[in-house]
Order: structure tokens, then C-alpha cells, then sequence
């Protein structure tokens, strides 16, 4: 059996491109550990895959450690929901507006937190899973909404519950949809946190590192059985790779250029633009 790192729900915080498999994270609903899972082969079972994606909620956490503004223009328009017919366009901005959700939370934009909530349950209702996402979990979140602790450990349990689900319909194509399009998200919020480019900016430094992830990414989609709405994902994260594969040719103090930032923003922001207009 195939384990895989999945992120939903408001559960982003919590999110997912956890660092565990979605089994493992609902053993454990409280641990996000970023260590690898151990994988054991034998000769009559295949081994587990597990594609490894750090939460967003850590990329968030070490923005506003390094002093980084909240940046209100980053999130995606939660009116931009009445654009979205297809259950393709509903998966990407599912995980676009679960990853805007995080940023919130880590950034103590209560109010904001609760409508990118609410945002993210209708999306999850149209695709067709409600666990982590019913009444009682909107009571828990209104009961505390300014208390960062509670939203953690709420937020947990309801990526656990749409996780289990997700994972248990065999909806891989979904949840390949709902990774992108939260990575992207997460990317394009980086790139908009960078004022001014700088190759020993820290910031940077984590965006060149984003390289890793869309690799993990890649071969997540590549793992399952593609359609039309998934190939066309693939294409542009694809060509968005290639962008990124040139920073392996860098010499070793430079993390990124300026040409290669000014590429990889044009292409991120293009693809974001598409994915939820």
C-alpha cells in the first residue's frame, strides 16, 4: 500500500504538505514532525511511497520570525469562490484558499481566519467531503477564534478527518489538485513577502529551496492515474521546474539570481493568475 503526504482542509494548519502520511498523521493528530518516515521493504509487500511537503504553517511561521509583514493583498479574493463550476477548479482553489487560511492563523487575522474557514467548508462540501468540516466544527472554531492554541489543535483534527476520508475514497486526483494548488499559493505568498531581491536574503534562500518540494510535487502526480484536469497541472508545474533546475547550477554561495528570480516569479505568478481566474 502507497502512503501519501496530503494537506486539506482548514486543516492547512495543520496542513499538510505535512511531513507525515496521511495514516500516520491520523494515529496521531497532534504530530507534524518534518522527520522522514521510516519505510521497511519486504519481499512480499511493496514498500510505502511517501511524498514529503513541509506544513505551510512552518513556511508562515518563519515569515513572521523574520519580521515579515502580513501581507492583505497576498490571499486570493474569497468572492472569487462564485468562478469556480468545475470540481478540478474547486480541488486547486480548495488548497489555494486552505493555504491563505494558514497564513491567517499564523498571522492572528482571526476574523480573516474564519472566513477563509467557511470558504474552505464550501468548497469541500461541493467536492464532496464534509468530515473535519460539519456544524460542530464551526462552533468550536467561533467558541476560539482568538485563541491560537485551540485553532491549532481544532484545525489538526479536521485535517485528520478529511484526510482519512480523501485517502479512504481513493480521490488521489483530488487531493494532487488541492496539493498544487496550495503550493502555489504558498510560493506566490513568498514572493510577495520579498521587498527587495537580495541572493543572502533568508527569504530567498527559502524560496530557492521551494525546488525540493515541487520535485516531491511532481512525482506525487506522476505516481497516480492522470486525467485532462490533472496533465494540465502537471504541464505547468513542469515548466515551472525547469525554471527552478537551473539553481543546481549555481555556484555554491549563490542560492538564486536576480535573472532567475525575476523567471520564477513571472512564471508562479502567471500560474497562480490562471488557477484561480
Amino acid at each position: 500500500m502507497r502512503k501519501y503526504s496530503l494537506s486539506i482542509g482548514i486543516i492547512f494548519l495543520l496542513f499538510g504538505f505535512l511531513s507525515q502520511s496521511c495514516t500516520q498523521e491520523a494515529k496521531n493528530k497532534s504530530n507534524t514532525s518534518s522527520e522522514k518516515e521510516q519505510v521497511n521493504n519486504t519481499e512480499t509487500q511493496e514498500p510505502p511511497i511517501a511524498y514529503k511537503m513541509p506544513s505551510p504553517v512552518e513556511l508562515f511561521m518563519f515569515l513572521k520570525s523574520n519580521e515579515i509583514e502580513y501581507k492583505p493583498n497576498s490571499v486570493s479574493p474569497v468572492e472569487n469562490i462564485t468562478k469556480y463550476y468545475t470540481n478540478a477548479s474547486k480541488a486547486i482553489n480548495f488548497g489555494i484558499y486552505a493555504s491563505d487560511l494558514a497564513y491567517c492563523t499564523v498571522f492572528g487575522m482571526y476574523q480573516e481566519t474564519f472566513l477563509y474557514f467557511s470558504t474552505t467548508r464550501t468548497l469541500a462540501t461541493d467536492l464532496g467531503f464534509t468530515s473535519g468540516f460539519d456544524e460542530l466544527m464551526v462552533e468550536r472554531i467561533n467558541a476560539n477564534l482568538y485563541n491560537n492554541d485551540s485553532l491549532f489543535q481544532i484545525t489538526n483534527d479536521s485535517y485528520a478527518d478529511a484526510c482519512n476520508y480523501l485517502e479512504e475514497s481513493g480521490k488521489k486526483d483530488v487531493l494532487a489538485l488541492i496539493l498544487a494548488g496550495s503550493w502555489i499559493e504558498s510560493v506566490h505568498i513568498i514572493i510577495q513577502s520579498i521587498d527587495t531581491f537580495s541572493n543572502e536574503s533568508p527569504i530567498v534562500i527559502r524560496l530557492a529551496d521551494q525546488r525540493f518540494l515541487l520535485e516531491n510535487l511532481v512525482n506525487f502526480f506522476k505516481s497516480i492515474d492522470n486525467n485532462i484536469s490533472t496533465d494540465k497541472i502537471l504541464d505547468k508545474l513542469f515548466d515551472l521546474q525547469a525554471s527552478f533546475d537551473l539553481l543546481y547550477d549555481n555556484a555554491d554561495n549563490i542560492n538564486m539570481t536576480k535573472a532567475q528570480y525575476d523567471e520564477i516569479t513571472e512564471k508562479v505568478e502567471k500560474i497562480r493568475t490562471e488557477l484561480i481566474n
